[in-house]
């Protein structure tokens, strides 16, 4: 079959890999589409071997009892053990032994077929575009930071990071009767905040008078962890969402003790909450589709910081 993989040489398309091998309770599908995002970069870029891809859309041909074959599905790409104290007691999304589809331990969707745990399938609903569906991963993490944040009123709400979480997340947040802000670099961006009303600003623009309820850390940037702690006001929040922390300056973080902040690290919902959130039509993401390609080109889409190539499989 036709695959991305992972290799010591970077990203390669193949075209005779060889068909997934079948677990206990998995289920065989046909990936229709793949989102390539900045974890399946990260991915390219690790020590993991194998097929990439960890936000598809697929459907059903075998082994899903709940499911008919030809079922359109999105996957959600973590499989946790089942067994650790965690999974007993509710946070598998914490399972320390868990693999993750396209990025750990599993081969994920940047492929023609691949199995994977039917317990993972969440079906389509009819009225949904499957390539909307793909962005249920990443919208299911903005709905969950939006929910860890519990604003209370008109809260004044600072999103950094222009990329596509940051703007998913302001997406999420302005929806919650909050006054919210983006902080970027990138220009061509900001015309999407225009378009969903939320106000948009260079992050170099902005002064630093902590009088925001929340910030939300996007990027995983000690300078902007830095900006969000000179942002937010004494006794704010900060959320941090991006699970890759960059190389930087050494942080100052008397800032959190002085002003006593609550920083807080979100990192995934349900992917089923993801696919409700678009479902009930409450995110733009036509805006968010900036290119479509084959799988063939998905090597040089994977080494680029492209906002949401979508490849057709």
């Amino acid at each position: 079959m036709q695959a991305i993989t992972a290799t010591d040489s970077g990203p390669r398309f193949a075209t005779d890999h060889p068909a997934p091998s079948q677990s206990a309770g998995d289920a065989t599908c046909r990936v229709l589409h793949a989102l390539i995002t900045d974890d399946d970069r990260a991915a390219a870029a690790s020590s993991f071997r194998g097929v990439l891809g960890s936000c598809f859309v697929a459907t059903v041909e075998a082994g899903a009892p709940n499911l008919k074959p030809g079922a359109k599905v999105v996957v959600n790409p973590a499989v946790p053990c089942g067994k650790c104290d965690l999974c007993r007691s509710g946070l598998s999304l914490h399972c320390g032994q868990r693999s993750i589809l396209g990025i750990r331990g599993r081969d994920g969707g940047l492929a023609t077929t691949v199995a994977v745990p039917a317990a993972n399938l969440v079906p389509i609903p009819d009225a949904v575009d499957p390539i909307h569906a793909l962005f249920a991963v990443p919208v299911a993490a903005a709905v969950h930071a939006a929910h860890i944040t519990r604003l209370e009123g008109k809260a004044f709400v600072t999103v950094l990071g222009d990329g596509l979480m940051g703007l998913l997340c302001a997406q999420v947040m302005a929806r919650l009767n909050a006054s919210v802000r983006l902080l970027g670099d990138n220009p061509d961006r900001f015309n999407l905040c225009e378009k969903w009303g939320v106000k948009h600003r260079h992050r170099d623009e902005v002064g630093r008078r902590q009088d925001q309820n929340v910030v939300i850390e996007t990027t995983g940037s000690p300078i902007s962890l830095d900006l969000a702690m000179h942002l937010v006001r004494p006794r704010g929040k900060i959320v941090m969402t991006s699970p890759r922390w960059q190389q930087g300056p050494a942080l100052d973080l008397a800032p959190i003790v002085a002003a006593e902040l609550e920083l807080i690290g979100a990192r995934t919902g349900p992917t089923a909450d993801g696919l409700a959130a678009i479902a009930a039509n409450r995110i733009d993401l036509a805006a968010l589709i900036t290119q479509r390609i084959t799988l063939d080109q998905a090597p040089a889409a994977l080494k680029r910081p492209d906002l949401a190539p979508i490849v057709t499989i």
